[in-house]
């Protein structure tokens, strides 16, 4: 069984159990006290994430879980302390035997809020490999279709934990991947990749006290497009081709979309052309990438499926829809920005995150979309703000 799973199942049963003992009363007032504990850990959260986000992830996690946990359990013992004096007063006769009755019920459903707060907590990614469980978890996609996800908390929680400055591409748990497609041989994706490979440079930017890397594109004689969430809060970024580093300019920043537009001074390497139709299920080709700041890695890809997607923009502080690609290909920290090749040599998407569930899925932005965002910065000279760091 997985083992979110069981875990809730696990709680579910435990609090049916103690709901009976207690009653529903002191459940209720419980509920209710925990409720305004929430709220107020909403509204203190934002005013503190600001200055923990540079601490350790360690330490940002205790002082999350610390406020969460001060303001949610003094509301509930406050409330649940309440709601026992009440059912005090209804004696051992019916009305107690009812209320503990209903105990079971509430205590049920307490269980459902525990889990839907919990399983939306773990899926900003505190912990890596139970986030994956999450993910995946047959009670959390269960409340998931009833319940909306736990929004606000998850967003404030996701911009102070995971600090990958990889977007949020769904908002709530991970869509389930679609059913695997059959990848191109790799002669045939190496060559696809290898015809575009002088056209698709490395990304370094240097930005408050880390250097982010990633991949871009050439779409024009002296310029490139990339991910957002690569260049963001960035003082300097360089372009790397195969004879040497170039000095770019940021002349257009979309944290929504989380595409960049760099101009770059020299470069001479020829555009790819983004295609005019978005790729099919079963499209083949080829990603580039620089996985970890390294060198050039081609790897066979295949078009899984296309759908639009709500996340969170770069920043994990706002809705965003995208049109996005999900593709059959491994995609790594620093892939980011590179081009999914179609066979014909057309760009058919943007890669700009990997699977928080499976290794070898990754998605991409809707070559269409990027296009259409881009086009406008071609020939633009004046720089522009990228924003704060993410790190």
């Amino acid at each position: 069984m997985n083992p979110v799973d069981a875990i809730a199942l696990g709680l579910l049963m435990l609090a049916v159990i103690l709901g009976i003992r207690s009653g529903a009363l002191p459940q209720l007032g419980g509920l209710v006290g925990a409720g305004i504990g929430a709220v107020a850990a909403i509204s203190v959260l934002p005013t503190i994430l600001p200055s923990i986000v540079p601490w350790p992830a360690g330490l940002r996690v205790g002082a999350i879980l610390a406020v969460l946990f001060a303001l949610i359990g003094v509301g509930e013992m406050i409330g649940a302390r309440i709601g026992r004096v009440a059912s005090g007063r209804l004696g051992n006769g019916f009305l107690g035997a009812l209320d503990r009755a209903a105990g079971g019920i509430v205590g049920a459903g307490q269980a459902v809020l525990i889990v839907w707060l919990l399983g939306g907590v773990v899926t900003t990614g505190i912990v890596p490999t139970l986030e994956r469980d999450a993910q995946t978890s047959v009670a959390l996609r269960g409340i998931d279709a009833v319940l909306p996800p736990p929004t606000e908390l998850v967003l404030g929680l996701g911009t102070a934990l995971d600090q990958s400055g990889l977007p949020d591409v769904f908002l709530g748990l991970e869509r389930l991947p679609a059913d695997p497609v059959t990848l191109p041989a790799d002669a045939l994706a190496r060559a696809v990749g290898e015809r575009a490979l002088a056209s698709v440079p490395r990304i370094e930017a240097d930005a408050c006290t880390y250097r982010s890397t990633g991949t871009g594109v050439v779409v024009k004689s002296g310029y490139v497009v990339t991910n957002a969430h690569v260049v963001a809060g960035s003082r300097s970024v360089r372009v790397v081709t195969g004879t040497g580093a170039l000095k770019a300019i940021v002349v257009a920043f979309d944290p929504d979309l989380d595409i960049a537009v760099l101009r770059v001074v020299g470069l001479d390497a020829g555009p790819l052309f983004f295609a005019t139709s978005e790729p099919e299920r079963g499209a083949t080709g080829a990603t580039i990438g620089y996985p970890n700041g390294g060198g050039a890695v081609i790897e066979p890809a295949a078009v899984g499926a296309r759908y639009p997607a709500e996340g969170l923009d770069i920043y994990g502080t706002s809705r965003v829809r995208r049109e996005i690609i999900e593709l059959r290909a491994v995609v790594e920290p620093g892939d980011s920005g590179g081009p999914l090749l179609l066979t014909d040599g057309t760009v058919g998407g943007l890669v700009f995150a990997e699977s928080r569930t499976d290794p070898s899925v990754g998605y991409a932005l809707a070559p269409m979309a990027v296009a259409a965002a881009f086009a406008p910065a071609l020939g633009r000279t004046a720089s522009v703000t990228t924003g704060a760091c993410l790190h």
